[in-house]
């Protein structure tokens, strides 16, 4: 490993058009392992271009971070900062086009700068006639503009903002109070335990939509966001109305549109019974109280256990919801009172012992 002191511009070096041309000739694969790294030369950089190569190698990690971090999937991410809360702009389509010239910038700069270290390599190297000093389109990582995937997810951002319905299993009725747990219930293949409902309240999710457009647009006419949103999506549906279109887009293609993008959300907690997944809780990490796990064992693991439906389940799902109801009664404080300028990691670990 490289001394503390050499790490930015070894990374630069490791990233670089020349590294590449070195590799592919020592092992020409898709592949590359530690004994074919350890194999290219090495050259540090010269004095007088070695602050150079830092300053860069260090703008370069803070765009790339900064593209990451805005995501909702990133465990850096900070549920208080949505993107679309960032702009002063008088609508919707305003505040996107501003975020597409963002995005834009940001990939610039970062193929600027990737294409100043490739030529800082190359002249070390002597390497002109064989290696490219630029960037394509395509290896840049940082994220392109795409306003359909845009929309579906600030939909989704303001559904699970409000505690909407997790797709994950069945969904419970959607859910605007901080102080109700989003909770979900495992259907076996005989369908033995069916929660109230199964499906999406798209009426009350476009209620929300409406009423975020409202919350940031005061003085702009709904509508016209409405449509732009529902234009955006490009829902699989020929709606005339903007309204009809975002609501079967939520009937038959929200479901998947969102699990496939927030299975893994970092933001999204899931409190599972076991391994055999009799009961499983998700609650958005925002919406943690200190009262959460309180709430979540009198309105809704007690009454179950009370449940005449219990009676239908395999005992080993009884088990594992008295395991569960249990746990939570013994969780130490820590796992209630979160401090929210830790981050999500650090609260994570505060109440992982109830989480999967």
């Amino acid at each position: 490993f490289p001394e503390q002191k050499d790490l930015l511009w070894v990374l630069a070096y490791l990233g670089s058009n020349v590294a590449l041309y070195y590799l592919q000739a020592i092992a020409p694969t898709v592949n590359f392992q530690v004994g074919d790294l350890s194999q290219i030369p090495c050259i540090p950089p010269k004095r007088n271009r070695l602050a150079r190569i830092e300053i860069i190698t260090r703008r370069c990690i803070e765009l790339c971070r900064l593209d990451w971090n805005e995501r909702q999937t990133s465990w850096e991410f900070d549920p208080s900062e949505r993107w679309t809360e960032k702009f002063t702009h008088s609508s919707l389509e305003q505040a996107w086009r501003h975020r597409s010239e963002e995005l834009l910038l940001r990939r610039n700069e970062l193929q600027e700068l990737e294409s100043e270290i490739h030529s800082e390599f190359i002249q070390l190297h002597q390497l002109q006639k064989h290696v490219a000093a630029s960037t394509p389109e395509s290896d840049l990582t940082l994220a392109i503009p795409d306003k359909q995937e845009a929309a579906r997810e600030l939909i989704s951002a303001i559904i699970l903002e409000l505690g909407g319905a997790a797709p994950w299993q069945n969904p419970t009725d959607f859910q605007t109070s901080p102080d109700i747990p989003l909770w979900t219930l495992n259907v076996d293949s005989n369908q033995r335990f069916q929660p109230d409902s199964d499906r999406i309240q798209d009426r009350e999710i476009l209620r929300a939509i409406r009423n975020w457009i409202r919350s940031n647009w005061p003085h702009r006419d709904t509508d016209d966001s409405l449509t732009f949103l529902s234009n955006a999506i490009k829902a699989n549906t020929s709606a005339y109305s903007p309204e009809t279109r975002l609501r079967q887009y939520l009937k038959s293609q929200w479901k998947t549109d969102h699990n496939s993008r927030y299975s893994k959300h970092p933001t999204l907690w899931l409190i599972n019974s076991g391994p055999r997944k009799a009961l499983q809780i998700w609650v958005p990490y925002w919406h943690w109280t200190s009262e959460t796990l309180a709430a979540i064992k009198t309105a809704l693991i007690e009454p179950l256990i009370q449940s005449a439906k219990l009676k239908k389940l395999h005992p080993l799902d009884y088990e594992e919801i008295n395991s569960l109801h249990k746990n939570i009664q013994s969780a130490p404080p820590q796992s209630m009172n979160l401090k929210w300028q830790d981050g999500i990691i650090s609260n994570y670990k505060r109440a992982s012992n109830l989480l999967d």
